[in-house]
């Protein structure tokens, strides 16, 4: 794998650029859709991306799978959002169906991550570093 050590500063940086490319394409998606936001949801917004970066970073206590699944959900999900928006798949529906087709790809890897570091903690942590 290609994550930074336990407890290495790394992680912030990851932190960071997931929480930054979130706010950009969901506000992106957001003024495509020709949507006004007023406060209250401009602070819903933040708080998602917000959580977002931080299951994210988890890597930095040492939880070595469920970054990374959550990294590759929320790729997805972005990818799916834009999907939904680009091609108009649900008219008059596009701002809601993409929001939650985003949450929907995170939840996923989330579960996915959780359920798959589980499994790695209850087979002893080595799996990934098997000697031959």
């Amino acid at each position: 794998m290609f994550l930074p050590v336990k407890k290495s500063n790394k992680w912030f940086m990851i932190s960071t650029v997931v929480f930054f490319v979130n706010i950009i394409a969901i506000f992106v998606s957001r003024s495509m859709l020709g949507l006004s936001l007023n406060s209250a949801n401009i602070i819903a917004l933040v708080g998602v991306c917000f959580v977002i970066s931080l299951i994210s970073s988890t890597g930095f206590f040492g939880i070595k799978i469920l970054p990374t699944t959550v990294i590759i959900g929320n790729i997805i999900g972005i990818i799916y959002m834009y999907f939904i928006i680009l091609g108009n798949r649900a008219q008059g529906w596009n701002d809601l169906t993409s929001l939650i087709g985003l949450l929907y790809f995170v939840a996923l890897g989330i579960a996915f991550g959780g359920l798959m570091e589980i499994i790695y903690k209850l087979m002893g942590g080595n799996i990934l570093m098997k000697k031959k």
